[in-house]
């Protein structure tokens, strides 16, 4: 029988929802970096894999961000990783640069430390910046600010910006 990578993808996926459901389970005490350490090495070998085109890497990517949950901070880790893969290929802004533009709503409800999301926010004003989106990286870093400053993790984008 054949493995082809969408189907081991599809098993990881499985095996990477049951890791987040233990680390809910566990209130994110135990192995959760353990198992963050895990995403990145997949995450890194969809990124690094010789035989598959852009689309399809992108694709295993999305399927990953799509089966987790908010609970944790590993849809954070997915999605930065997807931002950074679609810059790298200079596809962001065709594929989902509103999604980074609009990084503070749509992570509004993501279970994430202060530092996660601050280090998410800045992963998308980066991102924002290398593709010429200047003003709304500006404001992308001013929200992380702000958030950092007050200690907000749920800071709201400031549509008066």
């Amino acid at each position: 029988m054949y493995l082809s990578f969408d189907r081991l993808n599809m098993m990881i996926m499985t095996i990477f929802k049951y890791f987040e459901s233990e680390i809910q389970a566990s209130k994110g005490k135990t192995g959760n970096s353990e198992i963050i350490a895990s995403l990145a090495k997949w995450l890194s070998a969809v990124e690094n894999h010789k035989n598959l085109n852009v689309n399809a890497k992108f694709d295993a990517l999305l399927n990953i961000y799509l089966v987790l949950g908010n609970e944790t901070n590993m849809k954070c880790e997915v999605f930065k990783t997807m931002v950074n893969f679609l810059n790298k290929h200079e596809q962001l802004e065709q594929v989902m640069v509103k999604q980074v533009q609009d990084i503070s709503i749509l992570s509004e409800e993501w279970n994430l430390t202060k530092d996660q999301r601050f280090d998410l926010y800045i992963c998308c004003a980066e991102a924002l910046e290398e593709v010429g989106y200047h003003n709304d990286s500006f404001k992308v870093f001013l929200i992380a600010l702000k958030m950092k400053e007050t200690g907000n993790k749920n800071q709201k984008v400031d549509k008066s910006l």
